[in-house]
């Protein structure tokens, strides 16, 4: 992707000299000509610079999710059968009694 950005600063160096030397050329067909060609060329670096620009937002995301996992919600009952499920309940709502008792006590 650097290379590309630099690549795509050249490109927009050598079409500002490409315009520069443009100006001078005296007959106005070839100019007609040379200019249709510019027309043509910077349609396509237009393209390919939009193409970059999509690829490095792909980019940035992916860096951003790299650490990230599906399978990290506590709450997932995959892999699990009702019974552990009843019990993890059941845990549950003993440590909450418990927790209520001892506010009761304050």
């Amino acid at each position: 992707i650097n290379e590309c950005d630099t690549k795509s600063n050249r490109l927009k160096e050598v079409k500002k000299s490409f315009g520069l030397e443009l100006r001078l050329v005296k007959d106005k067909t070839l100019k007609t000509e040379y200019d249709n060609i510019l027309k043509g060329l910077d349609e396509n670096v237009n393209v390919l610079n939009q193409e970059l620009k999509d690829l490095k937002s792909k980019h940035n995301k992916s860096d951003l999710l790299k650490g990230a996992t599906t399978n990290s919600n506590p709450y997932s009952t995959e892999g699990k059968d009702n019974d552990s499920l009843l019990e993890g309940a059941s845990l549950l709502q003993d440590k909450t009694a418990e927790s209520l008792v001892r506010s009761k006590q304050l």
